[in-house]
């Protein structure tokens, strides 16, 4: 019989907790909070796949974000097709989006593929602006808002989300494909001399990557019910994606949590008291990171948890 690890008991009890929480709280501003944090830690993962186990830094990753957010709103508006089901179909969309300008990029290197991603997330924003017969252009989309409006629904939904892609993250963390990724990230031409076949592995890190952003724009969508290219291409949310990453861990699995729950700490509390503060305080933070440490806050988490263990160890002999 498997043995149940530590770690499994607290997933299974913060997911009890998290499940239970509306339940006790009625408090709007705390579920939206959550939902909102919920949603950054979703597409925060969806980006550590690509530029955290692969290497592969992207700064176009809005790009994804905003095609499944409108692929939701015109589907819903035009079709008439119901949200929930439009959430698995941006992902899709922006998954083969991803493979479509992946295939010619993914051959660049370095910071000539950071600065390649620059220009589709642009040309991407730039191409809904004008596009207006299919996404409204520089106005948006306004989706139907329904007369009950409650924020419970909406929180189960992203969570449930979040949830599943914590779970295929830890996959790709620890799977063979997960190794194939992180043999690319240390060295790409040692990888290839040991089997790996970079290009499909690293078009595959692309389109989940793309795909879990995807359903997180998707989801976006129908909870603000309102789309417009200067919001969900905006190149400050491939930014955020990315300092989210390296304030938590970039590259950990726990390092999107992490960095989503100081970042939205910071944005709401701080931005509150201090209007536009925020951003030097996670500048300086970020600052303090690199420097001391480069792991993020997974690597001083870690560093504690092994000087406990070596204080008990101590302490037991």
């Amino acid at each position: 019989m498997a043995r149940v690890t530590r770690a499994q008991i607290a997933f299974i009890l913060i997911g009890l907790f998290l499940f239970l929480l509306p339940v006790f709280m009625h408090n709007q501003y705390v579920i939206h909070l959550c939902i909102m944090t919920f949603l950054f830690i979703t597409i925060a993962i969806g980006w550590n796949i690509l530029g955290g186990y692969t290497g592969q830094i992207s700064f176009g990753h809005a790009s994804f974000f905003g095609v499944g957010a409108y692929t939701t709103a015109i589907l819903w508006l035009r079709l008439g097709v119901h949200p929930l089901l439009t959430i698995p179909l941006g992902g899709l969309l922006a998954a083969v989006f991803g493979v479509l300008w992946g295939y010619p990029l993914l051959r660049l290197r370095g910071y000539f593929f950071a600065i390649a991603t620059i220009g589709v997330g642009e040309a991407t924003r730039v191409l809904a602006s004008f596009w207006e017969s299919l996404t409204g252009g520089s106005s948006g989309l306004t989706l139907p808002v329904p007369k009950v409006f409650s924020k419970v629904p909406f929180y189960y939904e992203m969570l449930i989300i979040a949830l599943i892609v914590f779970i295929v993250s830890v996959w790709a963390y620890r799977s063979k494909f997960g190794l194939g990724l992180f043999a690319i990230k240390d060295d790409i031409d040692a990888s290839e001399t040991l089997g790996v076949n970079t290009p499909l592995y690293k078009i595959l890190a692309l389109a989940l990557s793309g795909f879990i952003v995807g359903i997180g724009g998707s989801f976006y969508a129908q909870y603000i019910f309102y789309v417009e290219p200067g919001d969900v291409f905006s190149f400050e949310k491939s930014v955020n994606l990315i300092l989210i990453n390296i304030v938590g861990g970039i590259g950990t699995i726990f390092g999107p949590i992490f960095g989503a729950l100081i970042f939205l700490v910071l944005q709401e509390f701080v931005l509150v008291l201090f209007p536009n503060l925020h951003l030097l305080v996670y500048g300086l933070l970020l600052v303090v990171i690199i420097i001391y440490q480069p792991n993020g806050l997974s690597g001083v988490i870690s560093y504690v948890r092994r000087k406990i263990v070596k204080k008990r160890r101590r302490g037991g002999t």
